[in-house]
């Protein structure tokens, strides 16, 4: 499967896999471990518990947060279930944090139904809902399992309001912020947008039969000799908001990025340069031709527009015009004639580690310090994410380091501590350890930007620079060490690596779009918008912010989707597991 065609339906299969390698290394260790503490409240044969009417998995969520994560995703997989990185419309979210948001459940659900050997209604373990009654704590009455959910059943009325608001707003059916605001509404009370979107392209969809014709502002159009409002068919849909790029649209972006280099006079090998072009042209080609979105113009360049694509496609689309053809866009052309040259994941080498002192984890961020022989770590067993990140050559991202101590062969020993006197002695005192943390509300200017920093901000060149002086690291030590010179702090460059997930491809545009809100503030047009306002980038896909990090693993996910895509999900939640099990020193419960 492709890793671009991954989306929502696919989660099962991909959950299944994952469920099929994990029971795999249970059936592998059962013996082994039999006699284990947690092993022994269980007595019952193992069956499949955690299935639902039809004997399909019932599928789970865990976050990576959770002490024994490891554990409860063993027990769900043995039973039956099956744990992703992934939520579909029916996920079940598990997190005993309180304040994690409404309809998630306690861990416990999942040793009270192993202890019963049987699936257990979700009443009394859903975070946020009280299980009293008159003062006194009640246990929650055994119901069947489609018992406890006919108080929320979609009704007749219930689907043709569905239909109708879609009707309205044709453009907006696959948008998760739509049906996320469609839930407020008191008949829909109950229901998740997620499960009301679920619910419309599963069952409804095939019975929307017209939509209403909408101007150019979703504004609804009026027949001018009848007056009332104009109905197209279904073979008349308007696209989605997420229309599909044709290639056309791709000759245009590489037409305007070669304009924009020749004009600007950005010194790039076009035929060999990997090419990071600034905010500033994203915004042009948007003005331009407005069909896709600022940010989706840039994840189309990023993904697709490869070292050397540029004249490649270029002269590949007139030919195809010239000769009568019809040109493919890029990713086709990359799927099926493998002419697209893939961009390479950077890979990151070791951090150069300090032998004489450990790193101290931070409650607030994480310290970077690693091993030279860290790269010999087998990380094939982390999970289905890691294979499917692997294959994906559009995010230029260096790997987080290790903090874990790894050891070397005797006779790679001598060698390696070569290296690391080699490497140690290019770096200063300070620098040991790094940190990667956002920036908080009291940091000022004189925290993120030295002087240097402003003769690049004056001639507006930052990205440029950026681009020209990280285009080659290999670790994040390394960003830090070129960054430096061009002004910057430790805290800045710790944010920039946190909020980007390290992302190499992204750093130029955060720092162009930092540094121009610092030149708006110091001329008076911004002087009320403080650093850490100018740091939360919250519209730029791949770029987090604290608030968003807090959305992940909860309910509240799908709301990411209206500003990130899959794939930077999958990042984003693995660049966070790396930080965590760095900072925690273990892969999984003991």
């Amino acid at each position: 499967m492709s890793y671009h065609s991954l989306s929502y339906e696919d989660t099962v299969t991909q959950a299944a896999a994952e469920a099929a390698a994990a029971a795999a290394v249970v059936a592998a260790t059962q013996h082994h471990h039999q006699h284990h503490h947690h092993a022994q409240q269980y007595q019952f044969e193992s069956r499949n518990i955690f299935v639902d009417q039809d004997e399909k998995s019932i599928i789970f969520t865990i976050p990576y947060t959770e002490p024994y994560r490891e554990r409860y995703r063993n027990l769900i997989i043995q039973y039956g279930g099956i744990v992703t990185d992934n939520p579909t419309p029916t996920t079940i979210y598990l997190n005993n944090d309180e304040n994690a948001g409404p309809h998630t459940v306690r861990l416990n659900y999942i040793d009270d139904c192993v202890n019963r050997n049987r699936l257990l209604p979700l009443d009394g373990y859903v975070n946020g809902v009280p299980i009293t009654v008159g003062g006194a704590s009640v246990a929650m009455q055994p119901t069947t399992a489609t018992g406890s959910k006919r108080h929320n059943r979609f009704t007749p009325e219930k689907d043709e309001f569905i239909l109708k608001r879609v009707r309205l707003n044709p453009r907006f059916r696959h948008s998760h912020k739509f049906f996320n605001e469609l839930a407020q509404e008191d008949i829909l009370r109950g229901h998740t947008g997620n499960s009301i979107r679920a619910r419309f392209r599963k069952h409804l969809e095939p019975r929307l039969e017209f939509v209403y014709k909408l101007d150019a502002n979703d504004k609804l159009i009026k027949d001018k000799i009848t007056g009332q409002y104009i109905k197209l068919g279904i073979d008349e849909l308007p696209d989605t908001l997420k229309q599909k790029y044709t290639a056309e649209d791709d000759y245009m972006l590489c037409r305007e990025a070669k304009d924009y280099i020749l004009e600007k006079g950005i010194q790039v090998d076009l035929e060999n340069d990997l090419v990071v072009l600034p905010y500033t042209f994203y915004s042009r080609t948007y003005r331009k031709n407005p069909k896709h979105s600022l940010h989706s113009w840039r994840d189309r360049f990023r993904r697709y527009v490869t070292p050397g694509m540029i004249p490649q496609y270029i002269a590949y689309y007139e030919e195809c015009i010239q000769k009568g053809e019809e040109p493919k866009p890029l990713l086709k052309l990359s799927q099926y004639e493998g002419t697209v040259i893939s961009r390479p994941a950077t890979k990151a080498k070791p951090i150069p580690k300090r032998t004489n002192k450990e790193p101290q984890p931070s409650s607030s961020g994480v310290h970077v310090s690693g091993s030279v022989a860290s790269s010999q770590i087998d990380e094939s067993a982390l999970n289905i994410d890691d294979e499917l990140i692997s294959k994906h050559a559009g995010f230029d991202r260096i790997e987080v380091p290790k903090l874990q101590e790894t050891f070397v062969d005797e006779e790679e020993d001598s060698q390696s501590t070569t290296q690391l006197n080699e490497q140690s002695s290019h770096l200063t005192e300070s620098q040991f350890p790094l940190q990667l943390k956002y920036v908080d509300h009291t940091t000022g200017l004189n925290d993120l930007l030295f002087r240097e920093s402003f003769q690049y901000i004056k001639s507006g060149n930052v990205s440029i620079k950026v681009h020209e002086a990280i285009a080659n690291v290999q670790d994040v030590v390394e960003i830090f060490n070129k960054l430096k010179p061009i002004g910057f702090t430790e805290t800045l460059i710790s944010h920039i690596v946190y909020a980007t997930c390290a992302d190499i491809s992204l750093i130029p545009d955060v720092c162009e779009r930092f540094t121009q809100g610092v030149k708006a503030v110091i001329s008076g047009t911004e002087e009320n918008t403080s650093m850490y306002q100018l740091l939360e980038i919250d519209d730029m896909p791949g770029v987090w912010t604290a608030s968003q990090d807090e959305k992940l693993y909860t309910e509240r996910e799908v709301e990411l989707l209206d500003h990130h895509t899959t794939d930077h999900l999958l990042f984003r939640k693995k660049f966070l597991n790396d930080i965590r099990r760095q900072e925690f020193g273990f892969d999984s419960p003991s």
